[in-house]
């Protein structure tokens, strides 16, 4: 009978499935980047759901930066002289910074080293992902905070994570994690925009949404310049 009570009570103490642990938010889902842009930080809002009991709860966040292609290059010797030359292309993240309330062991939630490396292709050998890791690291477009996630009022949480001048523009993903005694309990996932301003941002929006528009519009504007040029120097 005890035993059929504790299961009982254990049922009831566990969010129901399909039921959401975590919830976020992000202060400002869009960031605009100008000439002088030394950098920004995003805000993260989120609560645990009020079923659990958030001493037992650990909080990971995890900023992804949009996706990149990177040349790669072989050195060779030729007697005296070293030359380069092209061997491939990677696709890879172009940011990844992680903030959590403690250092949790990879076994419970992968380095950012091991997740760099599953979302890199081609797949690239340890020390290569240590080296593209480590290269990253140096632009800080991946980093580890510690003890960043800290606790509000009640099952409230809060967190900054910075976000670095040498950020790319594009759309980013925020993913929040919430583990309990090492097993994950649910995971959140908002995006935000890193953007130019004003006009940059309207062409940038139009390049990239429009694309079929936007190169219309520069043929167009490249005939009327050069009928322009033409009728000027036809004057002469």
């Amino acid at each position: 009978m005890r035993v059929c009570l504790l299961i009982l009570c254990g049922f009831l103490l566990m969010p129901q499935a399909g039921h959401s642990v975590i919830f976020t938010e992000i202060a400002e889902p869009l960031f605009d980047v100008e000439p002088d842009f030394d950098g920004t930080e995003v805000v993260v809002i989120g609560s645990i759901d009020h079923n659990v009991d958030r001493a037992l709860v650990d909080v990971v966040v995890r900023m992804t930066g949009p996706t990149i292609k990177a040349d790669m290059f072989s050195n060779q010797a030729l007697g005296p002289v070293w030359s380069s030359s092209k061997i491939g292309q990677l696709t890879l993240p172009s940011l990844l910074i992680e903030a959590n309330m403690r250092d949790l062991p990879p076994e419970i939630h992968p380095n950012l080293y091991e997740y760099l490396a599953s979302n890199v292709t081609p797949p690239l050998g340890t020390d290569q992902v240590a080296a593209l890791g480590d290269g990253l690291a140096e632009r800080q477009q991946l980093a580890k905070i510690d003890n960043a996630v800290r606790w509000r009022a009640g099952n409230l949480f809060k967190v900054k994570i910075p976000v670095p001048s040498t950020a790319p523009i594009g759309l980013y993903q925020v993913t929040s994690f919430a583990y309990v005694e090492g097993r994950e309990l649910g995971r959140h996932d908002l995006t935000f925009r890193l953007g130019r301003g004003n006009t940059e941002r309207s062409l940038y929006s139009l390049a990239m949404d429009h694309g079929w528009i936007y190169g219309s519009l520069g043929v167009l504007l490249a005939i009327l310049v050069g009928l322009g040029a033409a009728q000027i120097f036809g004057r002469k």
